[in-house]
């Protein structure tokens, strides 16, 4: 059975801010980095939690919904498009990753990990739909 990670808690956000990254995280860095080999940890730590997954797709169909009907049209590039980007870029802030925008306007969300000196994860998805798609169209397209 794997152990209880540490869990931390501050009065208010004026005090963490007084307090450096490692001074408030120190116990929980410490015990990520000692179980980080543990593959039952590891896989652990990955868990998706899908609840919030199935609430943010149905939270981020707003944009482009089309009205009485299950379909969406939410074009790359296009306003709606433009709405998503902004909620994803603040969503993935709001975790703690990095935004890098690329000329073509792919957003990378960096969640810096506890070690360099193993490759990183990379995966991807998008934001925009087909014409006329579905809210799970995203979904769909990692499945085929």
């Amino acid at each position: 059975m794997m152990a209880e990670m540490p869990r931390k808690s501050m009065d208010s956000e004026s005090e963490k801010s007084f307090m450096s990254e490692k001074d408030f995280w120190g116990s929980e860095v410490d015990y990520l980095e000692e179980h980080v080999d543990d593959p039952t940890f590891v896989q652990e730590m990955l868990r998706i939690d899908t609840e919030r997954l199935w609430r943010d797709i149905h939270f981020s169909a707003q944009w482009g919904a089309i009205e009485d009907s299950m379909g969406m049209a939410r074009l790359a590039a296009s306003g709606e498009d433009g709405k998503a980007r902004d909620w994803f870029v603040s969503e993935a802030r709001s975790i703690g990753c990095d935004i890098e925008i690329d000329q073509m306007g792919n957003i990378f969300a960096i969640l810096p990990g506890l070690r360099s000196d193993i490759a990183p994860i990379a995966m991807g998805s998008h934001l925009d739909t087909q014409p006329s798609g579905k809210s799970r169209d995203i979904l769909s397209a990692k499945n085929r």
